[in-house]
């Protein structure tokens, strides 16, 4: 299995990850920041998987980090708390105009 590193991944999730972090209660939302912290620590190490038959929808990700890297929108999404929510929905928004996006025939159709 051949793997590169995934700058792009960082450029589009890290941010967003950072201003959930600076953002929230942390008092009140421990949770929701130790999950964000533990993914910006991943990212770092996180490798795009060159290997079609190990990776999930999201393009070039293993299925376990596709889960590292959605796990913290998701619960910021469902804090339904409007500092974490914007931020995730940039995210959303930015992932969608990369590569990152689930798949989709890459032909246009």
């Amino acid at each position: 299995m051949h793997s590169t590193q995934n700058p792009t991944l960082g450029r589009i999730v890290g941010p967003s990850l950072h201003k959930i972090i600076k953002t929230v209660v942390w008092r009140k939302h421990a949770d929701l920041v130790d999950v964000c912290k533990s993914a910006l620590d991943k990212l770092e190490f996180m490798t795009e998987s060159l290997d079609p038959s190990t990776t999930s929808s999201m393009y070039g990700l293993t299925s376990e980090n596709a889960r590292e890297v959605i796990t913290p929108p998701i619960l910021a999404m469902e804090s339904g708390i409007p500092k974490a929510i914007e931020p995730t929905l940039e995210c959303a928004h930015s992932s969608s105009l990369s590569r990152h996006s689930p798949r989709r025939d890459r032909k246009g159709n």
